[in-house]
């Protein structure tokens, strides 16, 4: 966590002191920006790539599978989402990615298979 001081005619951040702008930009819009300047990397949320069971089966016949058997239930409909290209997302029901490329429906899938209560083996 960055430690934000700012003084009359400066503003320190960390060990690092700048001189106030005559506008005055959002804390986080200076933070990057500064960053920017002085190659420091922003902070962002690193994460570890998840690694994901192949799924042997269709993505939408395994969701309507899923639903009747009463493992998963859907979650409500975006009402905003106007993408209107891409393919339909049986999961989350709108368009602008298909149900095999929803990182949520797979983050599902591996919960479920970790868990044991669904597996593809043959």
């Amino acid at each position: 966590m960055c430690m934000i001081r700012k003084e009359k005619h400066m503003v320190k951040i960390g060990s690092l002191k700048f001189k106030k702008e005559e506008k005055k930009p959002s804390t986080m819009r200076m933070i990057t920006t500064i960053a920017m300047v002085t190659k420091i990397p922003c902070p962002t949320k690193h994460e570890t790539p998840q690694v994901y069971t192949k799924i042997t089966k269709d993505h939408d016949e395994l969701l309507q599978s899923l639903l009747q058997k009463g493992l998963i239930q859907l979650p409500p409909v975006n009402q905003k989402a106007t993408k209107t290209m891409g393919g339909l997302c049986g999961y989350h029901r709108v368009h602008g990615h298909k149900t095999c490329e929803c990182k949520k429906f797979k983050d599902i899938i591996q919960d479920l298979v970790d868990k044991k209560a669904i597996s593809f083996e043959k």
